[in-house]
């Protein structure tokens, strides 16, 4: 018995180690470079995913382009929240504001293009005005405020230097001047 709760207690404080080690990585700030080439990475994916595609004069194909678009741009934008969430802060002076900001709008952004793709799935295709109704769809959320979004984080001076040596944001056109 002695030697079972032993063996219990070995395995309990190497459990509770390896949670104290998980948890001190998740609050070590992020390098700068990495940070920003994951910022500017997960930016590049968005924007490709939310290429229009090409129309089509089937109100269904129209819809569904439209539906696989919307998908693509909310995968890039979750995929981007979950990145730099694991990441954590860049290490530079208020790191930790710089992350909430971009993780609040990526998320968000996120939320928004999933409500703006409920509302296209919810149209009729076969309804006369089908166009029309897709017209007055605002375009998708993660669109919205995305250059005042990025012109915010890439011109904080202290993430200026990260910005320019990163190659993710070098290969979208060198985010910050």
């Amino acid at each position: 018995m002695r030697l079972v709760n032993r063996a219990l207690m070995t395995v309990l404080a190497l459990a509770a180690a390896l949670a104290l080690a998980a948890c001190g990585g998740e609050d070590a700030p992020a390098d700068p470079v990495v940070w920003a080439g994951a910022f500017c990475g997960g930016l590049s994916q968005v924007i490709s995913s939310s290429q229009v595609p090409q129309q089509s004069a089937d109100p269904t194909e129209q819809q569904e382009a439209l539906l696989r678009m919307a998908g693509s741009v909310q995968e890039s934008l979750d995929t981007t929240a979950d990145q730099l969430g694991e990441l954590g802060p860049p290490a530079i002076p208020d790191g930790a504001r710089t992350q909430e900001v971009v993780l609040e709008f990526f998320t968000t952004a996120a939320r928004a293009t999933g409500d703006q793709r409920d509302r296209v799935a919810d149209l009729d295709p076969a309804a006369p005005d089908f166009v029309q109704q897709l017209s007055t769809l605002a375009t998708p959320g993660s669109m919205q405020g995305l250059s005042e979004q990025v012109r915010q984080v890439t011109s904080e001076p202290d993430l200026t230097p990260a910005f320019r040596q990163a190659s993710q944001c070098r290969a979208i056109g060198g985010a910050a001047r």
